[in-house]
């Protein structure tokens, strides 16, 4: 890269210009030069087996930003944030935003009932009736970054996060808030609306990494299991019978749920 009149730093459109060194071709240098920033604000809320009930809820506040993340692409694949190749490998800070696992809010809770049927009853009621129990887990989560890029590479030639070209260049007076967000609609879930514009070639654009955020999550999973002592093997054994139901449910934008 280069610097303009103005100080800002753009790739010459030369074959000159592409490489530092033309004697080389295409080549990679791995390093663990990243950098990356948490911070969180963490609850726990416990109630331990009594009366046959306990349950733990947790909820998590939280923001990871980093440069670059993993060493291969896989890492990353399952995210439309972060990348293993920077966009701009002389200048990491170009790089900085959101890592592809933050999770804004992130609420979880599990339960247990030992169900009191029949407590007193013998013999063979006893038996059928006694020893049920059900169980449940509820997750929610607000949704992860998602990263814009031009699908062309207008400045850096260089290959970048697995050739997705550079990002883009916001309008005259647009910003991210500007985005139109279709929540019932997953195949088409942002709208450009004229938000994006092509930068200048030769230049980086001045859209940050991840500037968006993915649809949430909530799932709830249920258990309902029979457990029948196994004394013979200790006064704590049991086998266990058990049925689980699980779903899940999009809670599009990032607000917390």
């Amino acid at each position: 890269p280069q610097l303009d009149a103005d100080g800002n730093r753009f790739w010459p459109r030369t074959a000159l210009g592409r490489r530092m060194n033309r004697n080389f071709e295409t080549w990679d240098q791995r390093t663990a030069g990243g950098s990356s920033w948490y911070n969180a604000l963490q609850w726990k809320l416990e109630k331990r087996l009594s009366r046959g009930i306990s349950f733990q809820s947790s909820y998590t506040f939280s923001k990871t930003l980093d440069t670059t993340q993993g060493q291969i692409s896989a890492e990353n694949s399952l995210s439309g944030s972060g990348g293993n190749i920077p966009i701009d490998p002389h200048s990491l800070s170009g790089d900085r935003g959101p890592s592809s696992f933050d999770i804004r809010h992130n609420w979880r809770l599990n339960a247990i009932w030992n169900l009191p049927f029949a407590n007193s009853a013998t013999g063979v009621l006893g038996a059928v009736a006694r020893g049920w129990q059900l169980g449940t887990i509820w997750a929610m989560q607000t949704g992860g970054p998602v990263t814009v890029t031009s699908g062309s590479r207008t400045s850096n030639p260089m290959a970048q996060s697995g050739g997705n070209g550079n990002r883009p260049d916001y309008a005259q007076g647009k910003s991210s808030e500007d985005i139109q967000v279709n929540t019932r609609n997953p195949n088409a879930y942002f709208s450009n609306n004229g938000v994006f514009t092509m930068p200048v070639a030769g230049y980086l654009g001045n859209v940050g990494r991840a500037p968006l955020r993915g649809p949430g999550l909530a799932t709830v999973d249920i258990s309902l299991g029979k457990n029948f002592a196994l004394p013979f093997f200790g006064e704590a054994s049991n086998l266990q019978f058990r049925g689980e139901l699980f779903s899940y449910v999009y809670n599009p934008g990032d607000e917390p749920v």
